[in-house]
């Protein structure tokens, strides 16, 4: 494969990569956005458990404190819900970026060897010329 191809060859695997990488980094934020609203409902709950029962005796007349816990029941499932979905495309989406990452590694490694090899080719065939010249040299010189 040539220099060329194995540069166009690292670009597409590098920016298909890249892609993967923002797939997960949306999906991450997706995950952390659920986990607050979780720990803000479970904080909104218990401060709402932590009230004077004084203040509640109404609330609990009505049947409000029933339909509170009710919401705050049904909204933890939903959330729950939701991390874990968010939770099976994490997974998913992370088996991609790290075999992403594994082929545009590989591609990296062979565009160095690529190089490496060029590099040293190159070298030894100026030393070969050098090498000639100065044998030309000599027979000119001794002549």
């Amino acid at each position: 494969m040539s220099r060329a191809e194995f540069d166009d060859l690292a670009e597409v695997t590098e920016a298909l990569y890249q892609a993967e990488l923002a797939r997960v980094q949306d999906i991450l934020r997706d995950e952390t956005r659920l986990r607050q609203d979780l720990a803000r409902l479970s904080a909104h709950h218990q401060a709402n458990r932590a009230l004077p029962q004084a203040d509640l005796d109404g609330l609990r007349r009505i049947g409000a404190d029933v339909l509170w816990h009710g919401w705050v029941g049904r909204n933890r499932v939903r959330l729950q819900e939701e991390l874990a979905r968010v939770l099976v495309r994490k997974a998913g989406a992370l088996r991609k970026l790290r075999a992403g990452f594994g082929k545009a590694e590989a591609v990296r490694q062979l565009r160095a060897e690529t190089r490496e090899a060029d590099t040293r080719a190159r070298l030894a065939h100026e030393s070969a010329i050098l090498t000639r010249l100065a044998l030309l040299r000599d027979r000119s010189g001794s002549g």
